[in-house]
């Protein structure tokens, strides 16, 4: 067995056999493994306690265990209980550090959870890549689907609960089709309309009804009332019209 000082150098090839302790003492000193283009591909940090592969070991007193610069690949499985970067050390993910979670953080703040009992759970928003302006909104019992900037529907659980279709008052149409009419129900966000059935244009009136002579909406009366209460007006009018008929007829037959 050979013994060495505090330092010991080995120029070309060193075959040990058997087991070896580096550092036996404990000092407060550097093993560090040197290879063609890289003079830390090994750096073990005797004052801190930590490892560098490809760099310089990050952090103090055990807080990061290992640094990597560069690809990883890892032939099977790693088990780790926290990922971060080197230089950004805010920004990181926790593997089942707190219980059977994984944890995403960005400046401190967590932004996602993914555990067996919860699913996944995000902060508040929820995108995708290339599309900033398009995302899911979530709050205190609030969820906001926005595209290009505008709220098109937002669901909200409170004392009156509610599904709203354009919270922000904003130029946008709401349709819905049916088999063979494509604005079964149609609101004009532009002229503050609504049109019923077969029409294909803007809508003539606050409310337009609409019926086609012989496809889609078509072969039944265009209105039908059916009042089952009998002490209660089964069509009520209140109309202040001074210049214009309250009811305009054109017709052959009534």
């Amino acid at each position: 067995m050979s013994n060495y000082g505090n330092n010991a150098e080995v120029v070309g090839n060193l075959t040990v056999t058997g087991s070896s302790t580096f550092n036996q003492d404990s000092a407060d000193v550097n093993f560090i493994v040197e290879t063609d283009d890289s003079d830390r591909t090994l750096w073990i940090d005797g004052a801190n306690n930590n490892v560098g592969v490809g760099c310089a070991p990050s952090g103090s007193g055990n807080t990061t265990l290992l640094s990597v610069s560069g690809s990883t690949k890892i032939g099977e499985t790693l088990y780790v209980d926290t990922v971060s970067s080197i230089t950004d050390t805010d920004t990181y993910i926790t593997l089942g550090a707190e219980g059977n979670h994984i944890k995403f953080y960005v400046n401190g703040a967590e932004y996602m959870n993914i555990s067996s009992g919860d699913g996944v759970e995000i902060a508040q928003y929820g995108g995708h890549l290339g599309d900033t302006d398009t995302y899911f909104d979530f709050t205190s019992d609030k969820l906001e689907l926005v595209c290009g900037t505008k709220a098109m529907q937002t669901w909200v659980e409170a004392a009156q609960d509610e599904v709203i279709v354009n919270e922000g008052g904003n130029d946008i149409d709401f349709r819905v089709e049916s088999l063979d009419e494509p604005n079964m129900l149609f609101v004009e966000g532009s002229t503050n309309r609504v049109s019923i059935g077969d029409n294909t244009g803007s809508p003539a009136a606050t409310l337009e009804v609409k019926n086609h002579a012989s496809a889609g909406a078509s072969g039944v009366p265009l209105i039908q009332l059916n009042s089952n209460d009998t002490d209660q007006i089964a069509l009520d009018i209140n109309a202040s019209n001074i210049d214009a008929n309250v009811i305009d007829i054109l017709e052959r037959k009534i």
